[in-house]
C-alpha cells in the first residue's frame, strides 16, 4: 500500500512542486500554467460498487484531494490543476474550473 501512495499521491505531487518554476516562467509567456494529474474512477468514494484495491483506491483518492489543494493554493499564480483522464478534457480546461473527475469512456461527470 505505501508503494502506491509513493507512486500515485507523493510522486506527483513533488513532480509538481519541482516544476513550479517552470509553471511560473510559463505564465510569465502566455498567461496561465496548467497541471494535469492523471486520476482513476476507482478514485471515486461515490462510485466504489466493487470493493478491494484498497491501495490504489486510496492513494488515487488522495490524488484528488492533494490536486484540489494544489489548485486552491496556485489559483491566484493563474497556475491551474486538475485532474483528467482524457486528451480532450485537457485541451477543454480553463483557469479556475471546477475540479472534477470524468468517465474516461463516456466523458460524464463522476462523483466523487
Amino acid at each position: 500500500m505505501m508503494r502506491e501512495f509513493e507512486v500515485n499521491t507523493v510522486g506527483p505531487f513533488l513532480l509538481t512542486r519541482a516544476v513550479l518554476p517552470n509553471l511560473r516562467l510559463a505564465v510569465a509567456a502566455h498567461g496561465q500554467a496548467f497541471v494535469a494529474q492523471i486520476t482513476s474512477r476507482m478514485g471515486s468514494i461515490a462510485d466504489n460498487g466493487s470493493g478491494g484495491s484498497y491501495g490504489y483506491r486510496a492513494s488515487k483518492t488522495a490524488l484528488n484531494m492533494v490536486t484540489q489543494s494544489l489548485s486552491l493554493d496556485l489559483q491566484s499564480e493563474k497556475i491551474g490543476c486538475f485532474v483528467a483522464g482524457m486528451v480532450r478534457i485537457i485541451e477543454r480546461a480553463k483557469l479556475g474550473d471546477k475540479l472534477v473527475m470524468y468517465h474516461f469512456e463516456k466523458g460524464d461527470v463522476l462523483p466523487w
